[in-house]
Order: C-alpha cells, then structure tokens, then sequence
C-alpha cells in the first residue's frame, strides 16, 4: 500500500456542536432584497422543520363548538373546542368585552398563548396569570382566545414529551410541529367569527408561548401585530422539546425568527432575571435593524423589566399599551393598565371535567394517520425538490468547489481532497480519469470508504472499477464524512444520541455524507467536464445514494436486504432523516429524479456482479450519450 499522508482536515468534525445555550450572532444582511431572500428561506425552514411543509391556504375551516357562556359583568367567557386534529381537539377559554353600543361591528382579537407554568392556561400568580391577560384584553375591547399547549389542561390527549417512535420522526410529526398546527388552526378559528376584525388578530405569549408566538407570526402573514415575552433571546432558544424542532435553528436563531415578522408591530419584553436580560444591548437593536429596512422603525419596540423570569402585570401592561396603540389607535399606556381581576374557579374554565381526557389517549401511529389527514404533503415540483434540498441538507457547488492538493499516484489515479471554500469541508476523493470521449463517470460509494473498490493492495482498482475503466468510464472513489481514511477520533454519532435537540442545531452525520456525495457529483461535472455521472453504492451506502438522485443521470443501488418501497423502520437506522415521508420516502425520491436506476440485494433479488453492474451503467449511458435532462442545477 502506498504511503499517503494528507495533513488536510476537516473542520465539521472538529468544530464543537451547537446547543440551545450557543451565543448567537445575528445574521449580515447588507438591504431588504438579501433580507427578504432570509426571511423566505426562515420561513420554509420553519414548515419543513415543523412537519407542515408545503402548508396549503386553502385549508377548510376547522370544526369547532362554543359553549357554557359565563356572563362576568364586562366580559364573557366561553369554552371552546376545536377540531384541529380529527379527533384531537384543542380546547381553551374565549374571552369577549360586554357591551351595549360597540363602535363597530366587529373587534380585534388575540391569541394567547401560554408557557410551560404547571397550570398552563389556568396559571395565576405574582409572576404570571394567564386569565388576568384574557380578561384585561375583553375589557379593553379584544375577543382573546386564550388555549392550551399539547398535553396541558383539557388538551391533554397526548403528554407533552417527544415522540418514541422512528416512524413518528421519519413522518416529519413532532410536538412543535403539533402546537404550531394547533395556533394556526386555533387562528383560523378567530378568523371564522363573524365578530372578529381579520384586520386586527394580534398574538402574544411567554416563555414557550412566547415561542408559540413568533413562530406563528414568522409563518402567517395575517397577524397584525405580535408580542413574544421573554424567550427571544441571543444565548438561549428554548429547552423543551416543543421548541426544538429538527434543522430549525442550524443556520437561524430566535432572533432572525422573531425578525421575520418585520415590518409588522412587535414589541419584545425581557427580564433582567433570564435569558432575554440583554434585550436592550443585542436582540432588540438586532432586530431593530430589519425594521429599519423597511422604514419601519416606529413599528417594533423591545423593553426589559427587573424581574425573574415572568409574564408579571407591568409585562403584560406593556403588551396592552402597544396593542392599543397599533390596533386601536390610541397611544396613551395610562388607558391600558390592568385593573383588578377575580379569576373564575379553574373547574368552571375547564372544558372537560378534572382527570378526563378531551379524548382517548391515541397510539403515535393513529395520531401520523390524523396529521396526515388535516395536513397532506401535497407539493408541486419546486416544493418537493426545496423540501428535498432543506430535509438532506444539500447544496450544489457551483463557483465555491476547490481542490485541496493533488497526488498522483504510482498504481494510477490522484488522490485528493475537494470541500467548498469557507465550508471547512475536506473530502477525500481518489480518481481515474479516462480520456474516453464520452465523458462519462461513476461515482462509487461505501460505508468503509474508497478501500472497498481497491485490489486486496489498496492501491489498484478493484475488479468494479478496473471494468468501468476499461469501457472508458472515469471512476471517481471518496471516503464520505466519518468513513475510511476521514473518521476521526471525534464521536459525532455519540454526540447526536446525548446532546439534547442535537438535530435542532446541528447537522448530521447523514446529511454531512449526502452534501459530500453532492459535492463529489459537482467536481465530476465543474471541474472535469462530465457530461453523465452514475452512482453505485454498496451495503448501506445504496440508500445515501438515492439522496443524490437529483444530480445523478444514473443509479444502481444496493438495497442491504430491504424490500424497494418498503417503509422499514429498521432501514432507518441508517438513514435517520425526520421528516422523510413528507417528501414520500426514499424510493420515491430515487425513482421521481432518475429513471435509470437499478435495484438489487432485495429479499427476491440477489446482489449483481462486478460485470452486471458495469454493464447497466454502460447501457444506461449508450442510451442518453447527452445525460439525463432531469438532473437539477
């Protein structure tokens, strides 16, 4: 074996993981053209995360019931149940303002949305009562819908915890995705009143509702105005699990979130006690900037109050003051302070008796059955393949591709190294170059790296290769990220099982090999000019394989034993991507972006030889000399 020693790292696998206490730095943006490309991307990235991608407008309006109405004196309360789920009802309670001669027909509303307090919607107390916001917001002309986090209270069908099973993941459903269905849904139920003015919804909430809040606010252009509480912050994006969503916060934080909904009012109040305490110095001037964009800046406001961490009276009065102001016109905080309140009895707001469950308790199978029914992964072209791009994490190089250094080698063939400059990426390549004129090329892939296709030497072509060669086919071997000679001491795959939310800010191993499959397609193409470039991958590198079915004019994929189209759990295990069924699986994807492609090691097909597959590749490409014309730029 030759004596190859390449001082070139590669900095993904050194760099440390991110978590939920990484200090965030916000995004460059240099004007609103750039700005708005972000926020669209934020957006996106948000539905894809959450499992609701592409969300479709033209939704029906949820099924719900009003009912047991309490006449309070000033105001109303009622209970309501929502259908946004079938057979998983939201519930909470709708406040409305008593009056006899109103000056309009209809009035702006607000949704509530609680923290993670142990009373949820019913929390009441010096840091932070949920009904005393609802009722100031009736008495100060607001119907205010005020309803429960997943698992809390009478929305209690399923426990506010992750899901267990591989399925739920791979299905793109997950508790955040739940909630952020549950607030859009629970705004279209604002909307659907006819007393309500669809011109003036606005949304608040603390902690995790404060999280509830902007996401909802980054998604859906018909709130008017939003007031996030102490969760927008710099060195903190939230601990629970319904805050942390896979891929949400890899390239984005809270801040550039909450940013999202500019140029519309918002106003972020901190506490010097928590995690917003810098609001003043960081988040706020941070954001503040966006604004300014849009000739905005009267439109957002951000203040820290000395208090723990808290939705206390003078928070919630600084989100009176300014929803009065941009919904009502009237900029006088002396008008919206909260007088005193008596909150009812909890079991009077409660929809269901104390204990019993708004409805059975339901497997995470039947509860996928009904995500997929009130949400169906209906995409067009430029949906699935978005979908596909921010679910495999890819990107395709086109000016940025870079080789490291060259060494030409005794046995025949260059070693080298190709990664995309800023990216710290060093991708271990070896490759034989033909001077046929086809220009054609396999790309070959396995778990243990570019060894595999090596003579038992380690330096001469394998039989595979020294076939695809011989027909004039450039062959082009890698050592993806943490297999053969680029594994390094630095257990990535320990750090995603113990890191909390790993997938939330980090990319993964998977993703990791996908874009160094790309990467290694484009170096085919960019820098030596194929015109057809094939993939074969071997044991569990044929399922990576399918990934790159955009880019690759053909495939032979080693299925490891699992049966095509078959929806194994087991299968991924190896190919761990949340999210997965949403853009159909990945024998979906494989088939929709290449259609030559060839299966094999199935439980009713036996593993090609070295000569079969050569041979499909040389037919594949006799048959289209010019390359596949789906393959995506």
């Amino acid at each position: 074996m030759e004596n190859l020693n390449f001082p070139m790292g590669d900095r993904r696998a050194s760099s440390p993981a991110q978590t939920t206490d990484t200090p965030r730095l916000f995004l460059k943006v240099s004007d609103k053209e750039e700005w708005e490309r972000h926020r669209n991307d934020i957006r996106e990235q948000i539905l894809i995360s959450c499992g609701l991608y592409p969300l479709h407008q033209d939704r029906y309006s949820p099924p719900y019931k009003i009912f047991d109405k309490r006449d309070c004196g000033d105001y109303t309360i009622e209970k309501v149940t929502i259908d946004c789920l079938p057979g998983y009802p939201l519930c909470g309670n709708l406040y409305r303002p008593v009056r006899n001669n109103p000056i309009s027909p209809t009035l702006p509303a607000v949704l509530i949305a609680h923290g993670h307090w142990k009373d949820g919607r019913f929390s009441n107390g010096p840091d932070g009562s949920i009904p005393a916001r609802a009722i100031t917001f009736a008495r100060q002309g607001y119907i205010a819908f005020s309803y429960d986090m997943v698992g809390y209270n009478d929305t209690n069908w399923f426990p506010h915890r992750n899901m267990d099973e591989t399925e739920t993941a791979i299905a793109g459903v997950n508790l955040m995705g739940l909630q952020t269905w549950n607030s859009l849904r629970a705004l279209d139920f604002l909307e659907s009143l006819p007393s309500v003015d669809t011109e003036r919804i606005a949304m608040t909430g603390e902690s995790g509702g404060g999280t509830q809040t902007f996401i909802l606010a980054a998604i859906d252009d018909r709130l008017a105005a939003s007031a996030p509480c102490v969760m927008v912050s710099h060195i903190m994006q939230g601990g629970c699990v319904c805050e942390n969503a896979p891929g949400l916060r890899i390239k984005y934080s809270n801040m550039e979130i909450a940013a999202a909904f500019a140029p519309r009012p918002q106003l972020l109040v901190g506490a010097s006690g928590d995690w917003t305490r810098t609001t003043m110095e960081v988040e706020g001037p941070a954001i503040a900037n966006i604004y300014k964009l849009y000739h905005q800046e009267s439109n957002f406001a951000y203040t820290v109050f000395d208090a723990p961490h808290n939705i206390n009276k003078q928070s919630r009065e600084a989100v009176y003051a300014f929803f009065g102001k941009h919904l009502m016109g009237i900029d006088d905080p002396v008008k919206f302070q909260e007088a005193p309140y008596e909150m009812e009895e909890t079991e009077k707001l409660r929809v269901f008796p104390f204990n019993s469950a708004s409805s059975p308790p339901r497997t995470e199978k039947s509860l996928r059955e009904a995500f997929y029914q009130a949400s169906p992964p209906r995409a067009s072209s430029r949906e699935h393949y978005k979908l596909l791009k921010t679910l495999f994490g890819f990107e395709i190089p086109e000016e940025n591709l870079i080789i490291h250094e060259e060494l030409e080698l005794r046995s025949g063939g260059t070693l080298m190294h190709i990664g995309r400059e800023g990216k710290g990426d060093s991708v271990p390549i070896r490759l034989f170059l033909t001077d046929s004129a086809t220009k054609s090329a396999v790309l070959l892939l396995h778990p243990e790296g570019m060894n595999h296709f090596l003579d038992e030497d380690g330096c001469t072509p394998g039989l595979l290769a020294k076939i695809l060669i011989e027909n004039g086919i450039t062959v082009m071997m890698t050592d993806l990220f943490q297999t053969g000679s680029a594994k390094t001491l630095m257990d990535i795959q320990k750090n995603e099982s113990e890191i909390n939310h790993y997938n939330t800010y980090n990319r993964t191993v998977i993703q990791e090999r996908i874009q160094d499959i790309y990467t290694s397609i484009q170096c085919l193409r960019k820098l030596y000019g194929m015109k057809q470039v094939g993939v074969i991958g071997a044991s569990t590198a044929g399922i990576w394989g399918m990934a790159a079915s955009p880019q690759a004019d053909a495939m032979i994929v080693d299925c490891n034993g699992f049966e095509p189209y078959s929806n194994s759990s087991m299968m991924y295990e190896d190919f761990p991507i949340p999210g997965l069924q949403r853009a159909s699986g990945i024998w979906y994807i494989a088939s929709r972006y290449t259609s030559d492609i060839t299966f094999h090691n199935y439980p009713s097909s036996a593993i090609l030889t070295a000569q079969e597959q050569a041979q499909q590749i040389v037919t594949f490409f006799s048959a289209k000399p010019n390359g596949n014309e789906n393959v995506k730029s």
